[in-house]
């Protein structure tokens, strides 16, 4: 009489899984290993009334009553990270040394600065600087140079706002009077900063929303564009393609 085989075959199965199932893990690679703890460094600066993020790092800005400026990230990056005040502005930057930059950064810093009086914000490089609270003021710059982000709540008597490069800018809060000037590809949201009056730029092929209420002086050179919110009196100058419109 034959034998089945099915009962063979069912046992070689059996064991096949048994080893998948017991076969060791190879360890992960080094970058799979987990980070050292992130240190907060707390920095002892002089006065400032504005702050310049130069680099790629993340800043977070509030306002409050006692100026302070704490970096948080990994140790060895943290001790990378120079703040220093000049002329009343605080430069978050990279220590300035042959082979360093913020690309050499093993993990993401941080960068928390309270100020008790504001009078501008910048961007220069691809960093992301953003405001924890409303930010008040009397005149308020900000700025944005490169391929960088700026994103605050303000209340101002006087806003300057310019984006040089494609960067992008989100504003909002209340003004009586805001400048705003694009150069480049960037890009300015003020939509929800309300602004009694305002004076529009664009050079380039870049964008700006604005919410206007009394009266709107805007100029266009190139491919760019204005729109705005609210019933100004408009006043525009435009050569090239570019078009100021209400939407």
């Amino acid at each position: 009489m034959k034998t089945s085989r099915l009962p063979h075959l069912a046992c070689l199965l059996l064991l096949l899984a048994a080893a998948t199932a017991f076969r060791p893990v190879a360890p992960g690679p080094p970058s799979a290993l987990r980070a050292a703890a992130d240190t907060r460094e707390v920095r002892t600066v002089g006065a400032f009334t504005r702050v310049q993020l130069a680099g790629s790092m993340e800043v977070i800005v509030t306002q409050g009553n006692a100026q302070k400026v704490e970096v948080v990230g990994q140790p060895e990056d943290v001790k990378e990270v120079e703040t220093t005040v000049e002329k009343g502005r605080l430069r978050v930057g990279t220590v300035n040394h042959t082979g360093m930059s913020w690309r050499n950064f093993k993990g993401p810093v941080k960068v928390y600065v309270t100020v008790t009086t504001l009078e501008g914000l910048s961007v220069s490089g691809s960093g992301n600087l953003h405001a924890d609270n409303t930010l008040t003021g009397k005149a308020v710059t900000v700025a944005v140079s490169g391929s960088g982000q700026l994103r605050a709540p303000l209340q101002a008597e006087v806003v300057e706002a310019s984006v040089s490069g494609s960067g992008q800018m989100r504003l909002n809060g209340s003004t009586r009077s805001l400048s705003a000037s694009v150069s480049g590809s960037g890009r300015i949201e003020a939509a929800e900063l309300k602004a009694s009056t305002c004076e529009a730029r664009i050079s380039g092929s870049g964008n700006c929303r604005l919410n206007v209420a009394e009266t709107l002086d805007a100029h266009i050179s190139g491919s760019g564009n204005i729109y705005y919110a609210g019933s100004p009196r408009v006043t525009s100058h435009v050569a090239g393609s570019g078009r100021v419109s209400k939407g």
